[in-house]
């Protein structure tokens, strides 16, 4: 198979992420071939792939995944389907490129590596955040440095009425706000210092995460939030990291990034499994210290 016969297909069409990933495939010039969503609101994918095959249902879509011989589904469904998504592609011969969180929990992360080598197929993540050029600056600048102190991170986003009603409110369905949400900065966090020593909570509701994380070299105060009243009368995402009296804005070229994660893997260098098992272990100890 040649670089340019790689295509594509989507499990999750109809969604605001999975929007996101046919624009990547459209602009990197690659084929969406095959999608499939339970809700019939995806008449979008005709304005990037017309031709695109549309499963009526999941068994025909992976039927279809095996027949074609599609070389990356994307997974972009609720979070609680992405493990038995990620399982069934690998068995039909797919690798994944998977929406964030990869599953719900790092028994699960370990069991897809171990699918991945009985499979020879892998399991690529979307941790966009890993490829912010302000991140990697802060990673090469904590190289040269020993301890860190000071360090805030305000992870604000704003949720209205519908997240209530929604799944993604449904600690069974999502992982709760930590995982839903959280595990973007807990990703980056992990990226950054290691392993979390130790974590202290001031607040810890289903809308809002206070307190404070300690690293072997670094202790870092933070706040999760889906809380309007955190962001000062205005709606727009709030994501900094204060650091050395600096300030990081991981906003700027949020949007953007999935185009690099894109060509990431591609080029076969990707986030893969085995690349997130620290941040899965950093989970859990968050969410124990959530049920204290």
């Amino acid at each position: 198979m040649t670089k340019n016969s790689k295509n594509f297909a989507l499990l999750g069409s109809s969604g605001y992420i999975g929007r996101k990933h046919v624009a990547t495939i459209k602009n990197l010039k690659k084929k969406l071939i095959l999608a499939h969503d339970p809700y019939n609101n995806s008449g979008y994918l005709d304005s990037f792939f017309p031709e695109c095959d549309f499963a009526k249902s999941e068994k025909d879509f992976f039927s279809l995944v095996k027949k074609k011989k599609i070389t990356y589904v994307v997974v972009c469904t609720p979070n609680y389907l992405h493990f038995s998504h990620i399982k069934k592609s690998l068995i039909n011969g797919a690798n994944v490129i998977c929406e964030k969180p990869t599953v719900m929990s790092i028994r699960q992360l370990k069991k897809i590596n171990k699918l991945e080598k009985k499979y020879k197929k892998k399991c690529y993540s979307i941790f966009q955040l890993r490829y912010n050029s302000n991140i990697i600056g802060l990673k090469l600048n904590i190289r040269k440095l020993k301890k860190f102190s000071n360090i805030l991170l305000n992870y604000i986003t704003y949720r209205g009425k519908w997240y209530e009603a929604s799944w993604k409110n449904n600690l069974k369905y999502s992982g709760g706000l930590i995982m839903n949400i959280g595990v973007h900065f807990v990703d980056i966090l992990t990226f950054l210092f290691g392993k979390i020593n130790k974590i202290n909570l001031d607040i810890a509701n289903k809308k809002t995460l206070k307190g404070t994380m300690h690293f072997y070299n670094a202790k870092i105060k933070f706040l999760l939030s889906i809380e309007k009243k955190f962001l000062k009368n205005t709606n727009k995402p709030i994501r900094k990291i204060q650091f050395n009296n600096s300030n990081i804005d991981l906003t700027n070229k949020f949007t953007d990034l999935h185009a690099k994660c894109y060509k990431e893997i591609l080029l076969g260098r990707g986030i893969l499994t085995e690349n997130l098992i620290l941040t899965y272990e950093n989970l859990k100890l968050i969410q124990n210290e959530i049920k204290k």
